[in-house]
């Protein structure tokens, strides 16, 4: 089976399965730890953040499109991390150490991480991650009235219809 890739950010970039299921392969062999990805090679590039997570869980998400072992792979990488990173009624963690043991000293919860995850896994698998996905809707259902949109640079204001707490 050949398929092409688009990954689009000044130029289009298209590339082969092969080289994608190469790039993960690296991913996994450089980053890879038993629970997440750690998120650089550098001594200082340690530990695991949410953020970044939830972006390699989309991206795995995308190629299992075309090979479904990566969509489990992403749902497996959502559900080996969450608990970690996940402080219940409370928010997502930033960033914790390597082995998601703890969180990680001088950083405390993600502003925006909970939104990012509860996308993030409803658009991976909703039946799978069900569990996840409400804790965090209760986060997002606690916080979003005093979210203002002016945090991530959007002038004109939130459109929250159609979403679940939408009015």
């Amino acid at each position: 089976m050949t398929a092409d890739f688009c990954v689009s950010f000044d130029k289009p970039l298209l590339i082969s399965l092969q080289e994608a299921e190469a790039l993960v392969a690296d991913v996994y062999r450089v980053l890879g730890r038993p629970r997440g990805l750690r998120i650089g090679e550098e001594p200082d590039r340690d530990g695991q953040y949410f953020h970044y997570l939830t972006k390699w869980m989309y991206a795995l998400h995308q190629l299992g499109k075309v090979k479904p072992e990566y969509h489990e792979r992403a749902v497996k990488l959502a559900k080996d991390v969450h608990h970690a990173f996940y402080v219940p009624g409370v928010g997502v963690r930033w960033k914790m150490l390597e082995d998601l043991s703890g969180p990680y000293p001088g950083y405390g919860l993600g502003g925006l991480d909970f939104y990012d995850g509860f996308v993030t896994y409803r658009l991976l698998d909703p039946a799978a991650l069900s569990a996840e996905i409400v804790n965090m809707q209760q986060l997002v259902m606690k916080n979003y009235r005093s979210f203002s949109c002016t945090q991530v640079g959007v002038r004109e204001g939130c459109d929250w219809s159609g979403l679940p707490w939408g009015h």
